[in-house]
């Protein structure tokens, strides 16, 4: 027993050290900063405003990244009410170089002082192994003396096809493009291959999250504190926006938090999370889609609970190699030799292999699965005996 116990601390370690490595931020081409989790990949240009240039799963990309212009390209950061700044965007806050700091797993980037404003931009990001997931966390600084009262605004750009949905909370959809909108079972949808009405923008009070699936059927999911009618920046400005542009080239993706007071030389901070996934065949995308909403809903459900996720095996059994690329195998204690299985699934809970452990080792083959993150529960004559463990797939 006491060698098994020593190799489960060995393979926590294993395990920890391979995912401190592969969540890491990485510097790639120019200045430009990448974070690689699971099958997921995200890309931020510190010489450019720290945009996020790119965001992929499975290789494929979700942003729009070939605008002729690059300020129509990728995911940005301002400040609202636009009707202070008016246009263009703040170039210190929006495009121009921000500085470079890597602590562990996470990268800061910090913007330079707007002029007009006196607004200084922090942009923090790392990913979540846990649920496969990067989060943003944005800081809006006031470098005045006196208060200031702004609200913080994401404005994600991707290709002018494909299908946008969240929750609506209160009120109606409003703006030019409302009638390109539909509601259905407390949803809006809006389908940009549907392109016979007018209209290039619409406001709406969502539920704290934001959805488009692309024409690849890879969804993007966006996450964020949900904010009442009367929270929201002034009117026209609202918690979910989107815009496509008069050519139908590209679409922005807006969500917008609290407008709120900032203290002189204060700050406030803003929480996003962004998802990656390839649809599964039974999920459908298209208007009024149920399959769509729940399975949107199951991932927001399990973003809320990671909390059981344990990296470590427990007394009785133990799963190895971890990682793994082509077979697992399970040893257990003699007492729980018979009526046992193993249950793997994504991290959304869908299961991909039940396996029953007839023997003392058991081995188990999982070639067919994806590389990435998957978590594995064992169960014995019904009860839970190893639950929300963490199993990496190379």
């Amino acid at each position: 027993m006491n060698k098994i116990i020593t190799s489960i601390f060995l393979l926590s370690f294993l395990v920890n050290f391979t995912f401190a490595q592969s969540v890491t931020p990485q510097k790639v081409s120019g200045n430009k900063y990448s974070i690689s989790c699971a099958n997921i990949y995200f890309e931020v240009d510190a010489d450019f405003g720290s945009r996020i240039t790119s965001f992929k799963a499975d290789n494929t990309e979700i942003l729009n990244t070939i605008a002729t212009d690059p300020n129509q390209r990728g995911s940005t950061f301002w400040p609202s009410p636009q009707s202070v700044w008016n246009w263009p965007p703040l170039v210190n806050l929006d495009s121009k170089p921000y500085s470079v700091l890597i602590k562990g797993d996470k990268i800061t980037f910090k913007g330079q002082i707007d002029a007009s404003t006196q607004l200084r931009f922090y942009k923090t990001m790392y990913a979540n192994v846990e649920d496969t997931s990067i989060t943003i966390e944005y800081v809006i600084k006031n470098e005045k003396t006196t208060i200031q009262k702004w609200a913080p605004w994401e404005v994600t750009r991707v290709k002018a096809t494909g299908l946008t949905v969240f929750s609506k909370e209160s009120g109606s959809v409003t703006g030019d493009m409302a009638s390109r909108t539909t509601e259905n079972n407390g949803y809006i949808w809006y389908d940009q291959d549907t392109k016979n009405s007018p209209g290039t923008k619409f406001y709406c009070d969502g539920k704290g999250w934001l959805a488009h699936v692309t024409s690849d059927d890879i969804l993007l999911l966006k996450k964020f504190p949900n904010i009442t009618a009367l929270q929201a920046a002034p009117s026209p400005e609202n918690e979910i926006e989107v815009y496509t542009i008069g050519n139908d080239s590209y679409t922005e993706l807006e969500n917008q938090g609290a407008y709120v007071n900032i203290p002189a030389k204060d700050s406030m901070t803003w929480k996003v999370k962004w998802y990656a996934r390839a649809l599964p065949a039974s999920v459908i995308s298209q208007v009024g889609s149920q399959s769509l909403t729940n399975y949107i809903q199951k991932i927001l459900s399990r973003s809320t609970n990671t909390a059981t996720i344990n990296l470590q095996d427990s007394e009785q059994f133990k799963v190895y190699p971890n990682p793994a690329t082509t077979s697992i195998s399970v040893l257990s204690d003699e007492k729980y030799a018979e009526n046992v299985q193993i249950k793997i699934s994504t991290l959304e809970g869908n299961v991909v292999i039940i396996n029953s452990i007839k023997n003392k080792i058991e081995n188990i083959a999982i070639s067919k699965l994806t590389p990435g993150y998957y978590l594995y529960s064992i169960v014995a004559e019904n009860k839970a005996i190893a639950n929300g463990r963490l199993l990496v797939v190379r």
